[in-house]
């Protein structure tokens, strides 16, 4: 790829990153940010606590394991065992990015860092679910009725991918991510409420 290309392709990001960052102040003007900080603390507080605590039970914990083991059933349908065992980590981190695509066609900024919020906890626990494959210390639980004979997601998926050395290393990584990813959510979810104190609130 040619500089010239280069310089094209980041101007074009650039201008998308500025009619996003546009349309968004725009949506801000005339909306209540008071009615939305319980949100961002709540918000805050599972990051500090997950930051601290990798493995803390939080409020998305109840929500994000039913959609991993339903993400098993799903792709068990397809027949292949590797993406049967993928499955749940796949669907877990598709649900809240699918939530922020919904919540962009729908014009709502806040939702959309919610759902940032959101996809970081599901990261945090894929982190702390891989760096348990090798030592595989972590109580498992099933939705397939599998008895003694459940199957450690991560165990398995390294060890055909012979990763399972680095479970360690790769679930710590997956752990900044979610870290950067909440710190996102949080700092964006308080710059749109900044953008709301701007404007005078009006009915929404």
């Amino acid at each position: 790829m040619t500089m010239a290309r280069w310089n094209d392709v980041i101007g074009g990001i650039l201008a998308a990153c500025g009619r996003f960052r546009g349309d968004a102040v725009q949506w801000c003007q005339g909306r209540h940010w008071l009615v939305r900080v319980p949100v961002l603390l709540m918000l805050a507080y599972v990051g500090v606590l997950q930051a601290i605590h990798p493995d803390a039970w939080t409020l998305f914990s109840g929500i994000n394991l039913p959609i991993h083991e339903g993400g098993h059933l799903l792709f068990r349908l397809l027949g292949w065992e590797f993406l049967h065992v993928a499955g749940g980590t796949l669907l877990q981190l598709f649900a809240p990015l699918a939530s922020a695509v919904i919540f962009y066609k729908q014009r709502d900024y806040f939702a959309i860092a919610f759902s940032l919020g959101w996809l970081s906890t599901n990261l945090m626990g894929t982190g702390v679910y891989m760096a348990d494959a090798e030592a595989m210390q972590l109580p498992l639980v099933t939705a397939e009725g599998g008895g003694d004979g459940v199957i450690h997601d991560w165990q398995f998926l390294f060890s055909q991918l012979g990763l399972l050395r680095y479970c360690e290393a790769i679930g710590w990584l997956t752990r900044q991510a979610g870290n950067l990813v909440m710190l996102a959510s949080v700092g964006g979810g308080g710059w749109l409420m900044a953008q709301m104190v701007v404007a005078p609130a009006e009915p929404e």
